[in-house]
This record gives C-alpha cells, sequence and structure tokens, in this order.
C-alpha cells in the first residue's frame, strides 16, 4: 500500500513537471505567427494546462495518502492496545 502512495506521487510530480515543460514550450511566442499556427497553439496550450492541473491533483493526492500513511503508523505505534504491549 505503501509503494502504491509512492508511485502515485512520483508519477503525479514527474507528470508535472513533463507537463510544465511543454506547456512552456507551447507558450513561446513567434515573431510572425500565421492563423493556423496561432489556432494550433491554442489547442496545445489547453490540453497542457488539462494535464499540468490533472497531474497536480494526483501528486496531491499521493502526497497526502504519504502523510496519512505516516501518521497511522505513527498512531499505532504509540497506542499500546492495538501494539500488544497490554
Amino acid at each position: 500500500m505503501k509503494l502504491t502512495r509512492i508511485l502515485v506521487f512520483l508519477g503525479g510530480a514527474i507528470s508535472t513537471v513533463g507537463c510544465f515543460l511543454m506547456l512552456s514550450a507551447a507558450a513561446l511566442p513567434y515573431q510572425d505567427p500565421t492563423p493556423e499556427l496561432i489556432a494550433t497553439r491554442q489547442e496545445q496550450i489547453g490540453f497542457w494546462q488539462i494535464g499540468f492541473l490533472t497531474s497536480v491533483g494526483v501528486a496531491a493526492a499521493g502526497f497526502f495518502g504519504l502523510l496519512r500513511f505516516r501518521r497511522s503508523q505513527a498512531k499505532d505505534s504509540e497506542d499500546p492496545i492495538n501494539s500488544g504491549a497490554a
């Protein structure tokens, strides 16, 4: 279960960086763009924006999952009833 949360976080983080770089590349201006190029770039920017926001959400879910997992482990180790030391 912990491995899954780590993989979700890392996948989201790597995807976030990739989407950010592609969004930055798509947003670079051209000196004399044609109307077709402007339309294509607008579509690309919209696609990479959605990908970026989705990736941030996946990375955040993985991160909060890791925090929750650590807190539940710490809570279980401090609880003498559940640890079997009673």
